[in-house]
């Protein structure tokens, strides 16, 4: 009679830890699912009402918010990462000209030293010069970008 009853009491007690542990299994198991889908989808299981008590429901609540603000957070960095590709294209592009121009200008003046006039000798420097300058103000350009994003 006594091994019965605690036979009983055994069962009885592991329905109610089973009871008790159910939904922070569900919950845990959401978030294993969202980690292997690297956190791009928001799996059902941490939408789901658990019908549990306030501090479990809480509890859902705040991991669901979370998993939505991660997903927020992820969405945003690749979209600043694909922006920050397409910055790194239009930036090259944009300090090959002027150092193309500018050798262009050099590579003139060394192979045509003999049969250059100081006219144009002089439009020539100037003109690499001015190049030069709008290098540096890209440069000035992209250090002080990169002062703003510390």
């Amino acid at each position: 009679m006594v091994v019965a009853g605690i036979g009983v009491f055994m069962f009885v007690g592991l329905i109610i830890f089973y009871a008790i542990t159910s939904p922070i299994r569900r919950i845990n198991k959401g978030l294993y699912e969202y980690q292997l889908n690297n956190f791009e989808a928001i799996p059902q299981d941490l939408s789901k009402n658990i019908n549990s008590s306030q501090d479990l429901n809480s509890l859902q609540n705040s991991v669901l918010t979370m998993a939505k603000k991660i997903h927020s957070q992820f969405g945003l960095l690749k979209r600043t990462d694909q922006l920050r590709k397409e910055m790194m294209v239009h930036l090259s592009h944009d300090l090959r000209t002027p150092i193309a121009a500018q050798r262009a200008y050099l590579e003139t003046l060394l192979l045509q030293k003999d049969n250059i006039s100081p006219e144009q000798n002089e439009h020539i420097l100037k003109s690499a010069l001015s190049n030069s300058d709008a290098l540096t103000r890209r440069v000035d350009d992209i250090l002080e970008l990169s002062k703003l994003e510390q």
